[in-house]
């Protein structure tokens, strides 16, 4: 059966996150102060990734070149004069039993340390099994919690009205949007932590950015809300909360560009002696809010980058088939 996992470890050419993977699986495997020496670039003086093996010092080589012996003869010359207890060997082809064997003598004897050489098969079989998380970061391929991540998304935009809500942490102003598809999909989301939104393969970052985006809208909506309810407060006569939210909810409709006469014909928003005149009066006293004009526009301009990474979001599913 062909391994995804070992086509994209052959394929794999980038050697400097090749090394944050390296890394990663050090740390994943309980070693200790694991640190890259150059993983941006640069010289590392033959040492990509020093770490503690049982309290002692201990160097990784890390490469994604294909002549494996020569390339393990050469760093190995240049760390013979460090003192470690310790080597590791990450790469990208299949090391021989006999291979391995030879790099172990030769690692006792120019250096007197024991090696641990991590070949494609050993790390395929490691990415595949416990380091699943590590498999999706940096080979982007999807592993259970992807897979379920994508399955949520994908029934959200296939059938957006079936699809559940919690509307008992949005504010008023977010459930008055007509297009709800950010909402859900943020209620979808909001139980995974960034970086495991990002790793999904192919969407990740764009599930990160609705993520973030809507967090940063709510705030806008809460904001605004407060604010409006603030000014609505000190021009009102009805001294009732409830009553102030009413206003809100007119002015809010009226500021975002609906017609008075079509909120008149509509489902009455009024109650406790708000009359359409009054509510009028306060709409046009907000309207020449200079805060208030500023938040209702950041307000939209950040749903309209919503609904942009939504059409982003359904576009790279419909490229893959999903």
């Amino acid at each position: 059966m062909l391994s995804l996992t070992r086509r994209a470890l052959e394929e794999f050419d980038n050697s400097h996150d090749f090394e944050r993977m390296a890394a990663d699986i050090l740390n994943a495997l309980g070693y200790e102060d694991v640190e890259p020496m150059a993983p941006s670039g640069g010289g590392d003086a033959g040492t990509d990734i020093k770490y503690t093996d049982a309290e002692s010092p201990a160097i990784a080589f890390v490469t994604v070149n294909k002549n494996i012996k020569s390339k393990f003869a050469s760093d190995l010359q240049r760390v013979k004069n460090q003192k470690v207890a310790a080597l590791s060997l990450f790469c990208t082809v299949i090391v021989t039993p006999a291979q391995k064997l030879d790099f172990s003598r030769i690692a006792a004897a120019d250096v007197g340390a024991t090696l641990t050489v991590y070949d494609l098969e050993r790390i395929r079989s490691l990415l595949d099994t416990s380091l699943k998380d590590i498999r999706r970061r940096y080979l982007h391929i999807d592993d259970d919690v992807s897979t379920a991540i994508r399955a949520k998304v994908k029934t959200i935009l296939r059938y957006p009205e079936a699809a559940a809500l919690e509307t008992g942490t949005m504010s008023m102003f977010e459930k008055m949007f007509k297009d709800l598809i950010p909402a859900k999909l943020f209620s979808a989301l909001r139980e995974y932590d960034p970086e495991t939104l990002r790793t999904v393969p192919e969407v990740g970052v764009v599930l990160e950015t609705i993520s973030g985006t809507y967090y940063a809208f709510k705030g806008i909506a809460r904001r605004l809300l407060e604010t409006m309810t603030r000014r609505i407060g000190a021009n009102v006569g009805v001294r009732i909360a409830q009553a102030w939210r009413i206003y809100a909810e007119y002015c809010f409709l009226r500021l975002s560009g609906e017609p008075r006469e079509s909120l008149e014909r509509g489902p009455d928003l009024l109650n406790y002696g708000i009359t359409w005149d009054d509510a009028e009066r306060v709409a046009t006293l907000l309207k020449s809010d200079a805060e208030i004009s500023q938040q209702l526009q950041e307000l939209g301009k950040t749903h309209e980058a919503l609904l942009r990474h939504v059409d982003e979001l359904r576009t790279t599913l419909a490229r893959q088939g999903a």
